[in-house]
């Protein structure tokens, strides 16, 4: 429950073609009546249809669609993983992009960050299970081949392809990814003035949506 009077805001809502943040449009069209809410989801057919279901009840709230992967440089939003980590040029661009230290030039051609700056909300509701986004990556496998492939090395028996092996494990790593993309969206709700950022979480699943690594990882 929002207990403040938020008629007349500008609403981003993060994750808001899925069952919880379809439920929380629902109610701030009928509570709320906020003046504007961006939807947004990783596809577009996805958000697109959540548009069609919430324009019926929508009055004078202004609906806008957005869609596109937050958690990577603009660039990269409408990729799969596996188009970024198969291409040697955008994988070492996600892995700078993470491991190096924050600055300008990472976080604007961040999505999420711009996807931020370009709306302006007032107010951030985040449905998104941000964990599930980055986890059930197989790290561990990953790293037993890298392993078995540098004790070949070790005995002159060098196998080929160790070094992209290795970019991906690095690129799959959980921690740096969560770590990044909470600094970036400390950034962009300082940046753009947001006054309210609501996580919304699901006990059982992730809690925050933080934890997943730790709690539900292949391992």
């Amino acid at each position: 429950e929002l207990f403040m009077d938020i008629s007349g805001s500008r609403i981003l809502l993060l994750g808001g073609a899925g069952l919880v943040g379809m439920a929380i449009a629902r109610r701030l069209l009928k509570h709320h009546k906020p003046k504007t809410i961006i939807i947004t989801s990783l596809f577009e057919s996805e958000v697109e249809q959540a548009i069609v279901e919430l324009q019926p009840m929508a009055g004078e709230t202004e609906l806008i669609s957005s869609h596109g992967n937050v958690f990577v440089r603009e660039e990269f939003k409408g990729l799969g993983r596996h188009d970024i980590l198969d291409n040697e040029d955008r994988r070492k661009k996600l892995i700078d992009d993470t491991l190096d230290p924050l600055d300008d030039k990472i976080c604007h051609s961040n999505a999420l960050y711009k996807l931020i700056q370009e709306t302006k909300p007032q107010i951030i509701v985040d449905c998104i299970n941000t964990a599930t986004a980055l986890a059930y990556q197989d790290i561990f496998e990953q790293s037993r081949s890298i392993y078995k492939m540098m004790k070949q090395q070790a005995k002159g028996d060098a196998p080929g392809g160790i070094e992209k092996q290795i970019e991906v494990l690095l690129a799959n790593q959980y921690t740096p990814q969560l770590i990044r993309h909470v600094q970036i969206l400390w950034r962009s709700l300082n940046d753009a003035k947001v006054k309210t950022y609501l996580k919304i979480g699901t006990t059982g699943t992730g809690g925050m949506g933080l934890n997943i690594p730790y709690t539900h990882s292949e391992d």
